[in-house]
């Protein structure tokens, strides 16, 4: 009986002993803090453009809020990139062969007046003021660097980005939901909005107005902007001041190249 009890214990420590000493099969699913790792990184690799919000390049938002004045009459153009270089700390690069094609050169001209302003506002005004307006100079941004040329040769910088614009639609929808004669559904909401872009942002360049460079279309709550980089942020800007807005959005301008 002794040796029975004993050999039963024996068998029973061993089970355990097997168990404990056994490695576990490890599971397929990852710990919900490195999973959470994994979603962060691929939706701020691939989904970026799908928030509510895009954020601003940081070279552009550095010239945003950068605070700048220029008071120059006839001052070379070349002497206001390496003002505006020098006060933003960020790198320039000015397509010369473009500009001169065009007939512009380091002496070209600029004359502006603009304090308490910022080096964005300057940028702006010192290109459209170059060649007297006759010739389109503007810029955009590449690889965090401002990049200025003629606008037929920025063409060639177009992007696509996607916009989250369901909240901005559901607002409108509801806001005309107030008012039993000017009901709007999402569909025309979201027409209205595409149009207010069209005719916002440097309306010639839409083909929808019959310019060759800027698309858009929604789909699902979204908006799908191919632009120049430059417009592009001035989608950002329209759509952050329409989200600060407390009414209804304002009637879009209506152009007369549109292409019907």
């Amino acid at each position: 009986m002794k040796d029975m009890v004993i050999g039963i214990l024996t068998g029973i420590a061993a089970v355990i002993a097997t168990a404990l000493l056994t490695p576990r099969p490890q599971s397929s699913t990852l710990p919900v803090r490195e999973l959470s790792s994994i979603d962060n990184q691929r939706f701020n690799d691939l989904g970026r453009d799908y928030l509510t919000m895009t954020p601003a390049d940081p070279v552009y938002r550095k010239l945003q809020q950068t605070a700048a004045q220029l008071v120059a009459k006839q001052m070379p153009f070349e002497k206001v990139v390496n003002y505006l270089a020098g006060l933003t700390g960020e790198n320039f690069y000015v397509d010369w062969r473009q500009l001169e094609a065009a007939g512009l050169d380091v002496n070209s001209p600029v004359s502006v007046n603009l304090q308490n302003v910022s080096a964005l506002v300057v940028l702006r005004a010192v290109l459209e003021n170059l060649g007297g307006g006759n010739i389109r100079v503007g810029f955009c941004i590449v690889d965090g660097v401002v990049h200025i040329s003629t606008a037929d040769d920025l063409v060639r910088y177009t992007v696509t980005r996607v916009y989250n614009v369901r909240d901005l639609i559901e607002a409108e929808v509801a806001w005309h939901a107030k008012s039993p004669n000017h009901r709007l559904n999402p569909d025309d909401a979201e027409e209205s909005l595409i149009r207010l872009v069209q005719e916002t942002i440097d309306p010639t360049t839409w083909r929808d107005n019959g310019g060759t460079i800027g698309g858009i279309r929604g789909f699902d709550g979204r908006l799908i902007v191919t632009q120049t980089a430059e417009n592009q942020q001035t989608v950002i800007e329209l759509l952050s001041a329409l989200r600060r807005s407390k009414g209804p959005w304002p009637e879009a301008p209506k152009s007369e190249l549109r292409v019907q």
